[in-house]
């Protein structure tokens, strides 16, 4: 017996009363009405690539660019994008995909949204990167970010410890050392 899935879904279809009319007057279906960005977070030169086996080079050459690294290249070319931070600039900038490089927005009509991608807090450098994206906004490269108060941090912990945004684990520790000591037999 031939199975025709195609066929079979099209006749199980039910279009309801009003569905029909809303086609009928040629109504659209579904609207958008903001744009998403997403915006990549990844440590310095660990950008995330999809090549075929044979196509290695292209790859790497062509994923070099990315959202991050293009913020970081536009903030030394354009002084009015330093005072905004790596989710804010979609807002007045668009990535242009084949350029790989952020251009001012000619509409501001608000209606773009940034979306950094998520980060697991056990992602280490990686989390604490994506909090210093999210604070910082006069970077201009990987090095930058870490460089708080004039210092620079080995790492981007040590960089948003030194800037508040973390609390150290003592406390944590601490706390469990009190409840094993309070436990008691079965």
């Amino acid at each position: 017996m031939n199975w025709d899935e195609i066929s079979a879904y099209l006749n199980a279809r039910y279009v309801c009363a009003p569905e029909a009319m809303w086609r009928i007057l040629g109504f659209n279906l579904q609207e958008k009405t903001h744009a998403i960005i997403k915006l990549a977070v990844h440590l310095p030169d660990m950008q995330l690539a999809y090549f075929r086996q044979t196509q290695i080079e292209e790859a790497i050459e062509k994923n070099h660019e990315t959202t991050l690294t293009a913020w970081f290249r536009l903030k030394r070319e354009d002084p009015e994008a330093r005072s905004l931070n790596y989710i804010q600039v979609p807002e007045y900038y668009k990535f242009d995909k084949r350029k790989k490089e952020w251009k001012r927005r000619c509409r501001m009509d608000g209606k773009t949204l940034s979306r950094m991608y998520f980060v697991s807090p056990k992602d280490g450098e990686r989390f604490y990167l994506r909090m210093l994206l999210l604070k910082k906004s006069g970077a201009t490269s990987f090095e930058d970010l870490r460089t708080v108060d004039g210092v620079l941090c080995e790492n981007f912990r040590e960089a948003a410890m030194r800037m508040n945004l973390l609390e150290e684990d003592d406390e944590w520790d601490k706390a469990l050392q009190e409840a094993s000591g309070f436990q008691m037999p079965t």
